[in-house]
């Protein structure tokens, strides 16, 4: 993986930071040389104003020693607030005096001249409420870790390229060993990414991977690169797979750039789906929000507008595409740890190809579903932790082409069962869970139907289970769905087939189906039950078997989902016309009181 980012890196297209810069948040701007002070805000999800802002800074991993940064830092460096206030600020200028002596650069001078001038208070106040003490914390000074840039006529200061011509070679120089991550006794030795004959990261990475779900907020090291192989696994004696300070710089950044852009990355629970080809090719956002817009003209062999890239940002088809091959990771956060729990090759072609299936098999049942909601519908309240894993494997079948673990549809038919006879007052909600329930079904079972005898016999079997419940519903004149014997041995009827069955058949035959009713109706809705009914059996005959005889003892779990499945897709279709009904039998599914309706 690192090989394919460094390479990628070394394009000329492809826009790096500054050796030594990263993403910081900046919560304080100065302009020189009149020593204005304003806040640095933006507005998050909702709307609302928060303090700070995401900016390309000078940056270094700064864990136990005290290390200055040119021009833009901490309130502790800059202002000498905090008990290290007055060491730290020494460094800062030592540093800006450095800067200035290398670069000649009248603007660094005049930063130099401006903190002697900084007043604590005046900037608290101006920025007032941000930045006020709380009476309640005494020992806390919100300006001490605040990081504050300058602006000079406009620009921000750290972007003037003697400014970064400076730090890149002060963070590049091996005199810089702290700094730059490089051994102290300048180890040298083959990079293992690159073959070169190079000075070595040893025992500190120059560049945090930021942006990966449950690590620190300074980011946190890929696994195995900051110690000797496995020296969690008391493995000091072996040789770690060595890189260059370049490759592990240049490496890193393209990963920190692709895990701030939504066109290459794609987060949820404790992990973080990374992607991208060549060309800086990445996929199109949209497939996690509304994929049902990738494939809007039937017609096409595969889904539209899947891949994205900076010359086509609104998306292209495949067959537009200039990437050879596409690459997907998954990085999963610990703290200070991240590990690359999965790398894979594959062509775009591949990709579009699952993604398209991913999208066709949901519309056997409805409109495609984000994975999110498909992954929600799976638990009654869904929380991240549940439902983490479930999503893990709905990206492996919609990227990777993956089969859906059994574990998955388990959840998913288990919440069929215990929602399908619940109270339903929020019926939009239920029946939006309902058919996502149903297409993690579709997703499990594949494109093709049942076309082997047992799982016929299943599905059939299912279809005739709903029947039999709407039969007892209407005779009875039921309003709660679960008092029906069918809704009560759902669960057996399900698994256990053979134990139940032959009762429910006997009481639909002699007690429910019997059409004796003066209401027309009811006499209308009851001969359709049987007409249906009578037409499911005989799809049981074709295949030579007899329901009340030949049913097996158990199902197994494949069985069990197309039991539901015919179910809900008999549901779906018991007001279709014969022919309809006959043509399609995959139609939509939708409440069986918005068709009665």
């Amino acid at each position: 993986m690192l090989r394919e980012l460094y390479q990628l890196s070394q394009q000329g297209s492809m826009a790096l930071p500054t050796v030594g810069y990263g993403f910081v948040v900046a919560s304080l701007q100065i302009d020189i040389p009149l020593l204005i002070a304003q806040p640095l805000t933006d507005t998050d999800a909702k709307g609302k104003e928060k303090l700070g802002r995401k900016l390309l800074l000078p940056d270094v991993i700064r864990t136990v020693n005290d290390k200055a940064l040119p021009v833009a830092d901490t309130g502790s460096y800059v202002l000498g607030l905090g008990k290290k206030g007055l060491i730290r600020q020494s460094l800062y200028r030592q540093l800006l005096e450095e800067c200035y002596e290398s670069t000649g650069d009248e603007v660094v001078k005049s930063v130099l001249e401006s903190i002697n001038h900084l007043d604590p208070e005046k900037i608290r106040k101006d920025c007032a409420p941000w930045f006020d003490l709380n009476p309640n914390k005494p020992d806390e000074d919100p300006l001490e870790k605040a990081r504050i840039i300058f602006f000079y006529k406009g620009q921000i200061i750290t972007d003037r390229p003697s400014v970064k011509d400076f730090w890149a070679k002060k963070f590049s120089d091996k005199s810089s060993d702290a700094e730059a991550g490089i051994s102290e006794s300048g180890d040298k030795g083959i990079c293992s990414v690159t073959g070169k004959y190079t000075s070595l990261v040893k025992d500190k990475m120059p560049v945090m991977i930021k942006g990966v779900p449950a690590t620190q907020g300074k980011g946190a090291a890929l696994q195995s690169f900051n110690f000797n192989s496995s020296k969690s696994r008391k493995w000091e004696s072996t040789d770690h797979a060595p890189i260059s300070f370049d490759v592990a710089v240049r490496s890193h950044q393209m990963l920190n750039r692709f895990l701030s852009d939504d066109k290459h990355s794609y987060k949820q629970g404790d992990c973080v789906f990374v992607y991208w080809g060549d060309y800086d090719t990445g996929l199109n956002p949209v497939l996690w929000d509304d994929p049902e817009v990738l494939w809007e003209d039937p017609s096409a062999e595969v889904a539209n507008m899947i891949f994205v890239s900076a010359e086509y940002p609104q998306g292209f088809n495949t067959d537009a595409c200039k990437a050879e091959k596409f690459y997907l990771a998954i990085l999963t956060g610990c703290e200070g740890r991240i590990a690359i729990s999965r790398w894979d090759e594959s062509t775009p072609q591949k990709i579009a190809q699952n993604v398209t299936n991913f999208i066709h098999v949901q519309r056997q049942i409805a409109k495609a579903k984000p994975i999110w909601q498909l992954a929600g519908s799976c638990f009654r309240d869904p929380s991240k932790d549940h439902i983490a894993p479930v999503v893990r494997a709905l990206i492996g079948n919609a990227l990777w082409g993956d089969p859906i673990p059994q574990s998955v549809v388990q959840q998913a038919m288990e919440r069929i069962h215990l929602d399908m006879f619940s109270d339903k007052k929020d019926q939009k909600k239920y029946h939006g869970r309902s058919i996502a329930r149903f297409q993690v079904l579709a997703l499990y079972l594949g494109e093709t139907m049942a076309d082997k005898r047992h799982l016929k016999i299943a599905q059939h079997l299912g279809a005739i289970a709903y029947l039999m419940h709407r039969a007892e519903m209407e005779a009875r004149e039921l309003d709660d769905d679960g008092k029906t014997g069918v809704a009560g041995s759902l669960k057996a009827l399900a698994n256990t087939p053979k134990q139940v069955f032959g009762r429910l058949y006997q009481n639909a035959i002699l007690y429910h189906l019997p059409t004796n009713t003066t209401d027309s109706k009811r006499r209308g809705r009851l001969n359709r039950t049987k007409y249906l009914l009578t037409k499911e059996f005989s799809h049981l005959e074709e295949i030579d078997i007899s329901p009340e005889t030949d049913l097996p003892n158990t199902f197994s779990i494949d069985e069990t989902a197309w039991f539901y499945m015919g179910w809900g897709l008999r549901e779906a279709t018991f007001w279709q016309k014969e022919n309809e009904a006959e043509e399609n039998t995959t139609d939509t599914i939708i409440t069986q009181q918005e068709q009665n309706q």
